[in-house]
């Protein structure tokens, strides 16, 4: 069974209770009501009998005001209960919404999570496949330019020696024919002729597949080699050199690299860039902890767009040793100002040994 709680409207019930019997008592003892009727019946010509209906109309009265403001109260209080229940049920529907679009919040966060966690997978193997492919194209260079020394040892040991015995042949033959000229001897004598330039012809490949000057003076030295055969070949075109490496160890692999580098931009000045003047630096940089050796080919020549030319297998391969050495290329041009090639790989102490 529920219990009951006690409201106000008991208290005051309670309360008229205990006054009504005592008062009820004390009135019925004394003749309260006969003693008003007789006083009341002593002053009837002043109308003061009429006092008993007014106070039973007046409680009548009061009476129906009270219940009028009791049935009031009682509608306030079902409006009250009634809207409480709506507003209920309002948080009801609100807390269900509420924790409907939680857990649809939850599910997309998972989902995004989920997407997150595949992209950052996603991410860390792309990472790991161009670190595989920088790896290999850094080995397959490094392959490509033993391979290259040993074709330009075999060039020039091999190659070159059979070149040199038939020359010796044919000055021979020229010597000994010396007193009868004839079919003979011109042929001897063009024997001679055309060995020497198969040897002038072999040591220009020989210096392309494996500058010796690399090898034996260093990339500093070699590079001002390089320019100085450039130069004169070409007298038109003024060179400005800016050499400082330093006591920085360069390894064999970014040597190479950045004389390639030198080599292409120095072929595309040739061909395309119709230059007067051409500045080459060298040098080294500190970033941090780590070293960079920068090389910087700059022409005044006509330049070009990049955003609407098309680079070309030269600025590719360039573009290509820059990203197996883990370095980085600005190829900087614009029409009729020329172009700038910038050159950067990290220093290092050793590298891949291929036999």
């Amino acid at each position: 069974m529920p219990k009951l709680k006690f409201t106000t409207a008991h208290r005051d019930l309670l309360i008229i209770a205990l006054l009504m019997i005592p008062a009820f008592w004390l009135a019925s003892s004394m003749d309260a009501f006969e003693s008003l009727v007789d006083w009341t019946r002593q002053h009837e010509h002043q109308e003061w009998d009429e006092l008993i209906t007014l106070s039973v109309l007046l409680t009548l009265a009061f009476g129906l005001f009270s219940a009028r403001r009791w049935m009031e109260s009682i509608a306030q209080l079902k409006k009250r209960k009634k809207a409480e229940q709506s507003l209920q049920r309002a948080h009801d529907d609100l807390e269900l919404k509420v924790q409907q679009r939680t857990d649809e919040l939850v599910r997309a966060n998972q989902a995004l999570q989920k997407e997150v966690e595949e992209r950052e997978q996603a991410d860390l193997q792309t990472r790991k496949l161009l670190e595989e492919n920088r790896r290999l194209g850094k080995q397959s260079m490094e392959l490509l330019e033993a391979q290259k020394r040993v074709w330009a040892r075999e060039l020039h040991d091999e190659f070159g020696q059979c070149l040199t015995a038939i020359q010796i042949d044919g000055r021979i033959i020229v010597d000994e024919t010396k007193e009868q000229p004839g079919r003979i001897r011109d042929s001897a004598e063009a024997i001679v002729s055309v060995t020497h330039r198969m040897h002038d012809a072999m040591r220009v490949m020989v210096k392309q597949l494996r500058p010796e000057a690399l090898d034996d003076l260093g990339l500093e030295d070699a590079i001002r080699e390089f320019v100085d055969e450039w130069q004169s070949r070409n007298s038109a075109l003024k060179y400005e050199l800016d050499l400082n490496v330093g006591d920085h160890p360069i390894s064999e692999t970014v040597a190479i690299q950045c004389y390639r580098v030198l080599q292409e931009c120095m072929n595309n000045i040739n061909k395309y860039a119709q230059a007067n003047t051409v500045y080459v630096s060298l040098k080294t940089l500190m970033e941090g902890d780590e070293a960079w050796l920068e090389l910087q080919v700059q022409d005044d020549g006509c330049g070009f767009d990049p955003k609407r030319s098309s680079y070309g297998l030269g600025l590719i391969g360039i573009r290509e040793r820059a990203e197996a050495l883990a370095g980085t290329v600005a190829i900087n041009s614009h029409p009729g100002k020329g172009t700038q090639v910038i050159f950067r790989a990290r220093i290092e102490s050793s590298t891949i040994e291929v036999a």
